[in-house]
């Protein structure tokens, strides 16, 4: 599920309305015996939400005891009420914020982008992007930073100015918001000028084989991406942007690696976890020996 908000330069800058902005309830966790008696399990909690269709109750997860329930208006809000102070007036102008939701709600992100914050080079157009996600049961709170390709819809996330928070226990607190972005606006123009830089470093000759040598990466999904890398160095020249903008495909498009149908809304999960593994990858001994 995708929706799609203008954000608008003024007093108030975000929608206040969201279609994530459900309520999740707990409820006590047990079991049935066969004498239909109900117990009690005190070490565990469900969380719930209701069916926007149906009224219906939807588990969303069964957490421990200790878990420590975030609503999801409660992050994303914050994050919002931070942008509103940290992003520069200038670079608001055309700004829009994606709601996405994965698993029945279990998972969510607000993902905002910002056209006027941008480098272009190489027929590539970066423009900054922040992520925030929440969920319940699965992840903890995250805020990724990273840049927006407009050239061919290429969702890069660098991972430079990633922050997690601790996982749902007591004592969580969604704090320390307006570091992190203003950490993120700063190493944007670093990191989009590096971006830069590989667009004059050759691609190793066995791409295949040099995909191979990063981390967790498996011989089958090597072979896809140098598919698609041919596909890209056709438009970017045979260099490691256009090696980088193959692995970005990967993790932001289906036509790579088809994301399994499993009968579950696991998309924006999926590539939200695909854009953290190309992170891990840009920053492997492996990747920095060649692209440094």
């Amino acid at each position: 599920m995708n929706n799609v908000t203008q954000i608008r330069p003024s007093a108030s800058i975000f929608s206040p309305d969201s279609p994530l902005y459900f309520k999740v309830c707990e409820r006590v966790d047990g079991w049935q015996n066969k004498h239909g008696t109900w117990h009690a399990d005190p070490t565990q909690k469900k969380l719930l939400r209701q069916d926007p269709v149906t009224d219906e109750p939807i588990i969303l997860a069964t957490v421990g005891n200790k878990y420590q329930t975030v609503q999801n208006r409660e992050l994303f809000g914050a994050v919002e009420d931070s942008m509103s102070r940290i992003v520069p007036a200038q670079y608001l102008d055309g700004a829009t914020r994606s709601e996405k939701l994965s698993y029945g709600g279990a998972v969510g992100l607000h993902d905002y982008s910002f056209p006027q914050m941008r480098v272009a080079f190489n027929e590539a157009d970066i423009s900054f992007r922040i992520v925030a996600r929440n969920g319940y049961g699965t992840v903890a709170v995250n805020l990724f930073a990273g840049g927006f390709d407009g050239y061919c819809l290429n969702g890069c996330v660098w991972g430079v100015a990633e922050k997690h928070y601790r996982r749902h226990t007591s004592g969580l607190q969604i704090s320390g918001i307006d570091e992190v972005i203003q950490k993120a606006i700063e190493n944007f123009w670093i990191e989009a000028n590096r971006l830069k830089r590989l667009a004059d470093i050759d691609s190793p000759l066995n791409v295949e084989a040099f995909l191979q040598t990063l981390p967790k990466m498996s011989k089958r999904l090597a072979s896809k991406l140098r598919a698609q890398y041919v596909r890209e160095a056709d438009e970017r020249g045979h260099n490691m942007w256009a090696l980088f903008s193959a692995m970005t495909c990967y993790a932001t498009h289906n036509n790579v690696v088809p994301m399994r149908n499993t009968g579950r809304d696991h998309d924006a999960a999926t590539r939200i976890a695909r854009s953290e593994q190309v992170a891990a990858w840009t920053r492997s001994k492996e990747w920095k020996a060649l692209a440094a």
